[in-house]
């Protein structure tokens, strides 16, 4: 408690603020109004009603009208609410793409930050120092920079999809987990073939439901692909045999992985829906006992009698060529456009400086935990857990992110904060997904590209020529999975050909720079 309160007296002196005292002993400094829209996920309440933002006004005395706009509606409101010209002061959580930050700020929608960072806040410019690749996602290169980004520092967070095994199911059927591809097939054929779940019932038995998108990231590796990690960009890598940039949608490995997840999916080893895959699906099968893998970043979605069933990846499998990498990682940055500052705003400094406490090691605990002996409490190892009052409708059923929901707006990600050992609240830092990431961290790529940023040149070129293509490429992918097209030579061969002629040259061509950038900045 005094480390906090100290950190928000320092907060008032840097804002040049005066502060009175509330009867609960709080220092405040009244009269300065913002507004922010902010994406708010389903599980979430009113931010206005939030433990930790409701704080926040007490101590700053800093007013924040907040819009809640609803996940599934937050890429149109964005887009309507710029079209309109009646601006926030602040947009928070949207995961704004660089392609959008470059558009909406070089129209002069979204201000440059990049003279204000250094100057008003001395937290996330320190952790920049330290962590350079953060700083390259986040600037164009021009040098702008249009927002804030979500930072991931544990290991647990940088490896964004980890696979969790429905150990229930194995231990009835007397197997251990997998080490190679292969071996991953005959495990979920027994899964589908035995009673796994063992209700006699034969037939009920998923063995995985997942998002296609996440088997490619996590499979990946093991067919040698994504050697740039996958959580940032899953069209280019680097080509292991030349050096150049490899188009992954159009290689050798790539069809190796699709015809390995078609013999999944025409044996029913994969769910028919995850084509179309929905994450409640998938909670509703592991509640039912009717799944035997999970793949996600932690296990936050479950209730606790059902996580239980589920326990981390314990040996890193090889591919059929014996590759061994886990691609599913990304940067020390874990998304950008958490939290961008519009035209409308006319004191950046000071909204920059109430955000800057978050980049705090106190400030990433307050964000995401609350107050000391309110919400949470330490633990002897110097972990946090939260208070028994926080945490008791998971006795009732609810998940744990439901349960901190009430208290920080962590769930969903694209949070302006650190996601850090201990003060990130997010089930990546239990147990379980520690433990998948202790084995995980020393199969990951050695370089990890920062999200790409490009010229207005490239960006024309990547979100048009680009998108097209990458549109085109998933669309096949799912058809090739399914069967719906046959993966045969010629049908490949069209692909390939048509690929080429959409103008892969040309968009071989804008992604180099911006991948040469990377590779020059990660290698120097």
């Amino acid at each position: 408690m005094k480390k906090l309160l100290c950190a928000v007296l320092a907060l008032i002196m840097c804002l040049g603020l005066a502060s009175t005292a509330l009867a609960d002993g709080w220092p405040v400094a009244p009269g300065e109004s913002f507004t922010i829209y902010v994406k708010q996920q389903s599980i979430q309440p009113d931010y206005e009603d939030m433990y930790v933002f409701h704080k926040y006004e007490e101590m700053t005395g800093i007013d924040i009208q907040w819009t809640n706009v609803p996940q599934d509606v937050a890429n149109e409101r964005l887009s309507t609410t710029l079209a309109g010209g009646d601006l926030p002061d602040a947009f928070m959580k949207f995961n704004i793409s660089p392609a959008n930050l470059l558009s909406y700020g070089s129209s002069g929608d979204f201000i440059d930050l990049s003279p204000y960072i250094e100057k008003c806040m001395p937290n996330l410019s320190a952790y920049m120092e330290a962590n350079p690749d953060v700083r390259a996602s986040i600037t164009s290169p021009d040098g702008s920079i249009y927002s804030l980004p979500a930072i991931a520092d544990a290991p647990s967070t940088r490896i964004n999809l980890k696979w969790f095994y429905n150990q229930q199911w194995l231990d009835n059927l007397g197997l251990a987990q997998p080490t190679t591809t292969e071996e991953l097939y005959e495990v979920l054929k027994a899964f589908k073939d035995q009673d796994a779940n063992g209700n006699g019932d034969p037939t009920d038995e998923v063995p995985l439901l997942t998002s296609f998108d996440n088997l490619y990231q996590t499979l990946g590796g093991m067919f040698g692909l994504f050697n740039r990690g996958a959580a940032h960009q899953q069209s280019w890598d680097m080509d292991p045999e030349t050096g150049a940039l490899r188009y992954v949608r159009t290689s050798n490995q790539w069809r190796a992985l699709l015809t390995y997840m078609n013999r999944l999916y025409s044996e029913n080893l994969i769910a028919q829906e995850s084509a179309t895959y929905q994450l409640n699906n998938l909670i509703a099968l592991c509640a039912q006992n009717r799944t035997g893998m999970y793949v996600m970043t932690n296990l936050s979605r479950l209730s606790n009698d059902v996580a239980e069933n589920f326990l981390p990846i314990n040996a890193m499998l090889s591919g059929p060529d014996g590759d061994q990498m886990w691609s599913a990682t990304r940067s020390h940055l874990h998304s950008v456009g958490a939290f961008v500052i519009t035209a409308d705003c006319k004191n950046p400094e000071l909204l920059l400086q109430w955000v800057d406490y978050f980049y705090s090691q106190e400030g990433t605990a307050f964000f995401f935990y609350g107050v000391e002996g309110d919400t949470y409490t330490v633990n002897e190892d110097g972990s946090y857990s939260f208070a028994d009052w926080v945490m008791a409708p998971m006795a009732e059923g609810k998940s744990y992110d439901e349960c901190q929901a009430a208290i920080n707006s962590c769930s969903g990600g694209n949070c302006p904060s650190i996601m850090s050992y201990p003060g990130f609240s997010g089930m990546e830092l239990t147990p379980k997904p520690i433990e998948a990431s202790d084995l995980l961290k020393d199969y990951l790529p050695e370089i990890v590209w920062p999200i790409l940023n490009y010229t207005e040149e490239e960006n024309e070129i990547v979100t048009t020529v680009g998108s097209d293509i990458d549109s085109y490429a998933n669309q096949m992918a799912s058809k090739f999975v399914t069967g719906a097209e046959p993966l045969t030579d010629e049908n490949w061969q069209s692909f390939v050909q048509t690929i080429e002629k959409m103008g892969l040259a040309e968009y071989y061509e804008a992604m180099s720079g911006a991948a040469t950038r990377a590779e020059e900045f990660m290698t120097k």
